[in-house]
């Protein structure tokens, strides 16, 4: 669907102090973006351990 043209709401990301994004909502969004198109995160920030958690 994406490359089709589809828009799909964004991930939801945190991103540690050291620039890592951990992804907890959209996983399989992010992996469709392989597709070429781009992908739109909200991020926030966080640790490894909030985004299990949020998962």
């Amino acid at each position: 669907m994406m490359t089709d043209g589809v828009v799909f709401d964004p991930v939801e990301g945190i991103q540690g102090e050291d620039g890592i994004i951990w992804v907890w909502d959209g996983y399989h969004r992010g992996e469709a973006q392989k597709s070429g198109t781009t992908l739109q995160v909200n991020l926030r920030p966080g640790t490894k351990i909030e985004a299990e958690w949020l998962a």
